[in-house]
C-alpha cells in the first residue's frame, strides 16, 4: 500500500533537505540543458513558466525569454490562480503562498490556453514516468491545467522521480 499524499510530500521534503545547495545547483544545470534541448525540438511561440519554490528547480527563464514570443505565468487574481501573459517574466513580486508572480502582466482569455502549441512547464513534489504528478496539495496546477491542450512538461530534481504516487481523479 502506498503512503498517503501527505506522507509522500513529507518523504520527498525530507529527501530534499538531505541534498546540498551545490548538488541542487548541479542538478538545475542538468535540467536547464535538458529543457533547452527539448525546447529546440518544438517550434512553438508560447510557453507557460512557473517560478520555483525552495523545493523546486528554477527554470532557465533568461533562455526561455529568448526562445518564445509569448510567455505565460501563473498569477493569483480574484481568489484563484490563472495564467497571465507577461512581457517581463523576470520582474516578480511575492504573491499568495509565497510564490513569485509577474508584476507586469496582461490577462488572457481562457480560450487561448486551448491552443495545442503551448509548452507548459509544470512544477511538483513528485512525478512518475507515465506523467502522474503529486503537487503541494492546494490543487493550483490541477485547476490551472484543466482547460489547457498544450504539452505539459514536468520539471523536477532526480529524487522527485518516483515509480508510483497516490492519485485520485480530478
Amino acid at each position: 500500500m502506498l503512503p498517503s499524499k501527505a506522507d509522500y510530500r513529507a518523504i520527498i521534503k525530507n529527501i530534499h533537505l538531505q541534498y546540498s545547495d551545490t548538488y541542487r545547483k548541479k542538478q538545475e544545470n542538468s535540467i536547464k540543458h535538458n529543457i533547452l534541448k527539448l525546447i529546440s525540438t518544438y517550434k512553438y511561440e508560447t510557453c507557460a513558466i512557473y517560478y520555483g519554490t525552495k523545493t523546486e528547480p528554477n527554470l532557465p527563464i533568461n533562455d526561455i525569454i529568448n526562445m518564445f514570443s509569448t510567455i505565460l505565468a501563473p498569477k493569483y487574481i480574484n481568489n484563484a490562480y490563472q495564467f497571465v501573459e507577461t512581457s517581463t517574466p523576470k520582474l516578480t513580486t511575492t504573491g499568495k503562498f509565497n510564490i513569485q508572480e509577474p508584476t507586469n502582466y496582461k490577462r488572457i482569455e481562457t480560450q487561448l490556453l486551448k491552443n495545442p502549441r503551448i509548452l507548459f512547464f509544470i512544477p511538483g513534489v513528485a512525478f512518475t514516468e507515465n506523467g502522474q504528478r503529486l503537487g503541494h496539495g492546494l490543487g493550483i496546477y490541477d485547476k490551472l491545467l484543466k482547460y489547457t491542450c498544450g504539452i505539459n512538461i514536468g520539471v523536477c530534481f532526480n529524487y522527485q522521480q518516483v515509480r508510483s504516487i497516490p492519485t485520485e481523479p480530478h
